[in-house]
């Protein structure tokens, strides 16, 4: 039964009398306002793009392209790499004076799994520091975990961070103190 009422959608269609499908190409705007013919099928046989019969209206090509999204994504630092364990740092401007940086921890699978994984961090007095819950305090092996945060910066001095890494990995406590100023000078330009 076809419930579209014979309306062509590049799917096969086959006519009333039970022929096989033609490979026209279907006309939907014809199929819409009723010009076109009625029992127009589509081959799914052939390898050719599909067709966007308005394309030509706004001086593009008639083939469907999938469509690119062009947003890139921040450039990324890493601020720790040891025992299995990798930090990196995506930050992202929020706002003339501020940040957003997601902070992902990354089991390498060097060692073994991650545990009680604790991160702070500081940062200078004329600095505001605002830090969400990470989304796990274990990492399993190949898997990763992320927490974010959210640095005032109405200065526009240069972001320094003191962080504090604990974990245990098979059983064995790490507990560092990582400095990291090596932001680009443009996230506040």
């Amino acid at each position: 039964m076809d419930l579209l009422g014979g309306i062509g959608l590049g799917g096969p269609v086959s006519s009333g009398s039970g022929a096989a499908a033609q490979s026209k190409p279907a006309d939907l705007l014809g199929d819409l306002f009723g010009g076109g013919g009625g029992g127009i099928g589509v081959s799914t046989s052939s390898a050719a793009p599909a067709v966007d019969p308005l394309a030509g209206l706004f001086g593009g090509s008639s083939a469907v392209s999938p469509l690119s999204v062009s947003a890139s994504a921040p450039k990324t630092y890493t601020c720790y790499n040891k025992h299995g364990l990798v930090i990196t740092l995506a930050p992202t401007r929020d706002s003339p004076t501020s940040i957003v940086i997601l902070s992902t921890f990354t089991n390498t699978g060097g060692v073994g799994v991650v545990t009680n994984l604790s991160f702070q961090v500081a940062v200078p007095k004329s600095l505001k520091l605002a830090m969400q819950p990470a989304s796990s305090s274990t990492v399993e092996i190949g898997q990763s975990a992320t927490q974010s945060m959210r640095i005032e910066n109405p200065t526009k001095a240069v972001v320094r961070l003191r962080l504090k890494v604990v974990f245990a990995v098979s059983g064995q406590p790490v507990d560092e103190i990582v400095e990291f100023s090596s932001f680009d000078a443009s996230l506040f330009a």
